[in-house]
């Protein structure tokens, strides 16, 4: 019996549902015998009383990606797929995640991390705005952890920083200021210890929000993307060093910012349980290079159980 686990943090609820639906549509064309589990105040019990031979994660963002369910699963000593406790804690920490890719030799933004405005001195304020302040492109406000680009804003050089940073302590306790780069979104896949073909999202406005992320149509998609072999061969080592290092299990993937000229690339994030939507990036990947969907539900459950 394979449970199924879907919802969680209401900011990331009706997301995990269509991944668990894609999920479930998977393990029915597998033959597997399943059952859907909410992840709520109940979800002890009802494993408890289920005692599923694994947990299959179609949960996402806060308390999903950062080690929380992990750890529950860890302790009732079931099974799930995915990455573990700490390889998903280092990476739902963007702070974290960036200085440990930085320590790997992987090109990361210059970036400033800074706590909720009661606990900041007026002298550490002025020095973060004085270095924000010589970055001629802007920059960019983020929560240090929170999934599907909520709270991210983006700001011209010269605009306040308070705006954006009341935004982004909404979903934690802890903000990421990162210097702008107007360039290439691109991202890489991760399965089963394999990095795969680069995608270029090109949002049709705007940036890669979580409106653009899930509405059908609102983003291009281009793969193989439009970039030199060399800058793929780049993306890809750095993409499995991350995988290897920060030591994710069976999928992931890694997203990056490239200059226009492809003078340079950092390392912006990576995501220990991708989606299962119909615009979800890892399938993409997958699917270009023969992989199936069911292939990759198959070797997350495989794996889980090694």
């Amino acid at each position: 019996m394979i449970a199924v686990l879907q919802g969680g943090h209401p900011s990331e609820a009706e997301v995990s549902r269509i991944t668990s639906k894609a999920f479930q549509e998977s393990l029915e064309r597998l033959g597997f015998e399943y059952k859907c589990l909410e992840y709520d105040e109940n979800l002890i019990q009802n494993l408890k009383e289920l005692k599923p031979q694994c947990c299959l994660l179609a949960l996402h963002g806060t308390s999903a990606e950062d080690g929380v369910v992990q750890g529950l699963l860890e302790y009732l000593k079931i099974p799930y797929t995915g990455s573990g406790l700490l390889a998903s804690s280092l990476s739902f920490n963007k702070e974290q995640s960036l200085f440990f890719a930085k320590s790997l030799g992987v090109p990361v933004l210059p970036n400033l991390s800074c706590e909720r405005f009661e606990n900041m001195s007026e002298d550490r304020l002025k020095k973060i705005k004085g270095e924000v302040s010589s970055w001629a492109n802007g920059f960019v406000i983020k929560p240090v952890s929170s999934g599907s680009s909520r709270g991210v804003g983006l700001f011209n050089p010269g605009d306040p920083i308070e705006l954006g940073l009341k935004e982004a302590f909404k979903w934690g306790h802890k903000a990421l200021i990162e210097k702008r780069v107007k360039g290439r979104e691109l991202t890489v896949g991760l399965f089963k210890g394999e990095a795969y073909e680069p995608i270029e999202i090109k949002p049709k406005s705007g940036f890669y929000d979580i409106k653009n992320k899930y509405t059908a149509g609102a983003t291009e998609y281009f793969i193989p993307a439009d970039i030199s072999e060399d800058l793929k061969k780049d993306l890809k080592k750095d993409a499995l060093k991350i995988y290897n290092s920060f030591g994710l299990k069976t999928y992931g993937r890694v997203d990056y910012l490239v200059e226009n000229d492809e003078s340079e690339y950092f390392f912006m994030e990576v995501n220990t349980l991708p989606g299962g939507t119909p615009t979800s990036l890892l399938p993409m990947s997958l699917k270009h290079s023969g992989v199936s969907f069911d292939e990759m539900i198959s070797a997350l459950i495989e794996e889980a159980l090694v």
